[in-house]
Formats: C-alpha cells, structure tokens, sequence
C-alpha cells in the first residue's frame, strides 16, 4: 500500500490521483500501469490510466528498440527512424501519425509531459513495423500462427443437424497445420483442442511469438440459404505494407483453392475482423463455406473435401512465400 499523490496526464490536463487504496503503480518498459481501485481526486470522468489502459513513452520504447528518435522542441514532434532510412513521425497533440508515407489514426491524442512524448499503446504496433530490418515482401516466413476461429461456448455458426463451426475449424486447422508442418515452417495453434479463446489473447499470442503469418480458419452461415462458396479476407480500410502483404496472400490462398477445390464462387474481400485489425503481421481470414447453403454444408461435412479445402491453402500460402526473394 503506498501513500500520497500521483500526477498523470488524463487527455490533456495533468490530474492528481490518489494512491491510497491500490497496490502498485508499475513503470516499465516506458509504459504506465494503474491498478483499478484507483480513485480520481479531479473531475468525475473516467481516468484514463484505470486497468490495463496504458499510455507508451516513445522515447523510452525508441531507446529499447535501438530506434533513432529526433526531438524538436519547438514544433513539439518526434521523428523516429531506423537505419533503413523509414520513418515515423508524431506531433504532440494530434490522433494522427506519419508512418513510412501513409496517415494513420491511433485511438487517443499524443501527449507531451515533462519534454517526454507519451503515445496510445496502439503505436507500439508502428514502431514494431521499423523494426524490421527487411520490407515485408521480401522476408521468408518462417512461423505461421493457425487459428481455429470460436471454441468452448462459443459454437460459431450451427447447421440444423448440429454440426459445428466451432469443431470444423478445430479440425480443418489441425490439417494445415500438418500440412504447412510438412515443408519445415513453425505453426503456432491459437487453440488446439476445444476451448474458448478470446479474440484479445489470439491476437497478443501471435504477435508476442512473433509470427510471419496468421491465417484464421472459419465456416461461415448466412440468413439466405442461397448465399454460398469460398471467401478470404484481409483487412479492409489499411494501405500499409502489412495489409499489401495480406492482400497477396488472399490472392495466392484464393487462386490455389479455385484450382484445386469445387467451390460454387470464391471471393477475395477485405473486413476490419478485429483478429486481422490487431496482429501485427500480415493476416486473412478462410471462410471455408457455408453452413446455412445445403450444398455447401454437403461439402464441409465431407473430411476428404476438408483436407482438399486445406491442402489448397496451405499450397497458397507455400506459393506467396516463395514469390519472396529471401
């Protein structure tokens, strides 16, 4: 138990929160945390540092990364390059950066205290694309991350008789794992048996281990039963070099199953689908068909036509990597 007053930044005036009657105020890493019995000695408002909310130092993180973080005092902006010569730029003040020519909107203003940039937790995601010592379209991939969508209580979608999109991806996952095990790259299993995995920690597992690649392996349903086929997303509204990657690889993954499986129609889309919003790789998601179609749903329940099914993407995923010069 610690005593006294602590003063934070909330949006954009400093605020005095009480330390009586929380554990422990952490600082590592750049990033603050606050326990959630914190009591606000300001205004009403919700604080901004209440659970798990943090905002990020740049500084401090640029300082980790071996990053080059150039300061003008005047114009209250941070410039943070690696050694490839792209960078990003940040303004104190402003929801918006530039990263590598492209605007990208984070969830919360930018902050200047004490001569110290504070940013949303959102631009840990940017810095860790200047990371990178090549361009994404030219890394080999190395480690996949398979996720079996739903899980546990969450059924997914449901056929009439029963089957479950929650047993059909588990399955259909386990087979490209194997398949994409068989040419020597590391896969990741989000899930591995049935069990309810929340969207969050899917998307922190793969980005904490790493991974090349997240491909996410669903069956989809419709309130028409005449809606059917194959489809595969990337993300939608993104023109950075991740979601140029993820829209080669839909291409590559669509390409292979029209080849190789009998599907009524096969469409590449794009969808803000929050596994694909928030990992930090180059990311799509399979809907493999559709439970809710009668002919469709024929053709999942068939396990030769599901190891078809993820033969062909695994074959789309092996094709996109080796269109890469690593």
């Amino acid at each position: 138990m610690v005593s006294g007053l602590l003063r934070v930044w909330y949006k954009n005036k400093v605020m005095m929160i009480s330390k009586i009657g929380f554990s422990a105020v952490l600082f590592a890493g750049g990033v603050f945390f606050l326990s959630n019995s914190a009591t606000l000695a300001d205004s009403g408002s919700s604080p901004f540092f209440t659970g798990r909310a943090a905002y990020v130092s740049v500084d401090a993180v640029c300082r980790t990364k071996g990053l080059r973080c150039n300061r003008d005092p005047l114009l209250k902006n941070r410039v943070v390059k690696n050694f490839s010569g792209d960078f990003m730029k940040l303004h104190a003040g402003s929801e918006y950066i530039l990263i590598q020519g492209k605007v990208v909107r984070l969830e919360d203003k930018i902050i200047l205290s004490n001569d110290a940039l504070w940013a949303p937790p959102m631009i840990l995601k940017y810095i860790k694309r200047l990371e990178l010592k090549k361009p994404l379209g030219v890394r080999r991939i190395r480690k996949i991350a398979v996720d079996a969508g739903h899980g546990g209580q969450d059924f997914g979608a449901m056929s009439p008789e029963g089957f479950k999109e929650k047993d059909l991806t588990l399955e259909m996952a386990t087979l490209l794992r194997d398949e994409l095990q068989k040419h020597g790259i590391e896969v990741l299993m989000t899930r591995d048996k049935d069990v309810f995995v929340p969207l969050p920690e899917r998307a922190r597992l793969v980005n904490e281990k790493s991974a090349d690649l997240f491909v996410s392996v669903h069956v989809n349903a419709a309130t028409t039963p005449t809606m059917n086929g194959f489809e595969v997303y990337s993300l939608a509204d993104a023109s950075d070099d991740v979601a140029k990657e993820s829209e080669k690889l839909a291409g590559r993954i669509a390409g292979e199953v029209e080849k190789s499986v009998t599907v009524a129609h096969k469409r590449v889309k794009a969808a803000g689908f929050y596994v694909l919003k928030w990992t930090d790789c180059p990311a799509v998601l399979v809907e493999t068909a559709y439970l809710s179609n009668p002919e469709d749903k024929e053709k999942i329940k068939d396990s030769a036509y599901r190891e078809k099914m993820m033969a062909a993407v695994a074959r789309g995923i092996l094709d996109y990597n080796e269109k890469k010069r690593d």
